[in-house]
């Protein structure tokens, strides 16, 4: 008897424990506040017009580095995602070129790690469904030949298939209070900022990632999709520019020279069109943490762009 209940059991949790993320509601509770911020950006995409000319893409250094809400022009917005990669960007700009958008000029900005590796592609772009079921397609289309990011093969196959266990990190959100409320206040935040969202705590003086790294290596397929959303802006005479954000000088200075210099290298190496901008140093007080900047720094990152890249007073 007790053998047959607690079979039950086991089968009702593991029913209830799949059945919680295929509901979009229960998504909003399952999630942490990336969730409100990513389905922000799918929005501002869906939304996108022949108003916007200026595209920003990118990671969350330049998502919080650019604030188009800033700007007088309705031309610009903000389409970097926190932790984002060259993968998504492609297939965004993809979307707005098939949606008669009238992008005239793109701006991109990944720090170098995230061409190294892309560590939120399982837990963020495949598990909030940021990517329709066809471009994902495309993107396993790559992984027969090359490892896949060197993700974890059965985690794949959890998050592949929508396993409960692919959501096991997610699951102490459902016993947390409000937490809806605050997805929901990230996602009006950062539609209503046209993409714009600072991270980050108040810790300046801690150091970006690529610190501990001495030579840049991008993955392979990371690189793919960097060549994809190059050809695909040349292919429609979009002009190309790479911004590279400020650090801190401390954290500027600490990272290898040999590493800045392959970075800057590999960049220029996927076309002679691209400006590339290194964004050096600014005070330590625009900085809010080792990678991005904090409101200040933005008013200045947001005000160099708009004048020296996008044309804007």
């Amino acid at each position: 008897m007790f053998i047959r209940s607690f079979f039950a059991a086991t089968i009702t949790t593991l029913i209830v424990a799949y059945l919680i993320p295929q509901s979009e509601y229960m998504r909003w509770r399952l999630f942490d506040a990336e969730y409100g911020m990513w389905k922000a950006k799918t929005k501002l995409v869906e939304d996108a017009t022949s108003k916007y000319t200026n595209v920003v893409l990118g990671d969350s250094r330049i998502l919080a580095g650019y604030n188009p809400s800033l700007n007088d022009s309705e031309s610009t917005v903000n389409l970097a995602l926190g932790g984002g990669t060259p993968i998504e960007a492609f297939f965004i700009l993809n979307r707005l070129i098939s949606s008669n958008s009238n992008v005239s000029r793109i701006l991109i900005s990944f720090s170098p790690t995230h061409l190294e590796n892309a560590d939120m592609f399982l837990h963020r772009t495949i598990v909030f469904k940021f990517l329709k079921n066809h471009e994902v397609d495309d993107v396993l289309e790559n992984e027969k030949n090359e490892n896949l990011f060197k993700i974890d093969k059965n985690e794949y196959i959890y998050c592949k298939f929508e396993l409960p266990m692919c959501y096991k990190p997610y699951y102490k959100y459902l016993l947390r209070l409000g937490t809806i409320e605050k997805n929901k206040e990230m996602y009006r935040d950062t539609y209503g900022s046209k993409g714009w969202h600072l991270f980050g705590v108040n810790s300046p003086n801690a150091m970006p990632g690529e610190v501990a790294r001495r030579r840049f290596s991008p993955d392979p397929i990371i690189d793919k999709y960097f060549t994809r959303l190059i050809s695909l802006a040349r292919s429609r005479n979009i002009e190309i520019y790479f911004y590279a954000t400020p650090l801190a000088i401390k954290a500027y200075t600490a990272i290898s020279k040999t590493y800045r210099s392959d970075f800057f290298d590999y960049i220029r190496s996927k076309s002679s069109d691209i400006l590339v901008i290194d964004g050096g140093v600014v005070p330590i007080t625009y900085i809010g943490d080792g990678s991005h900047v904090n409101h200040q720094g933005s008013v200045f990152t947001t005000k160099y762009i708009n004048t020296n890249i996008f044309g804007l007073n």
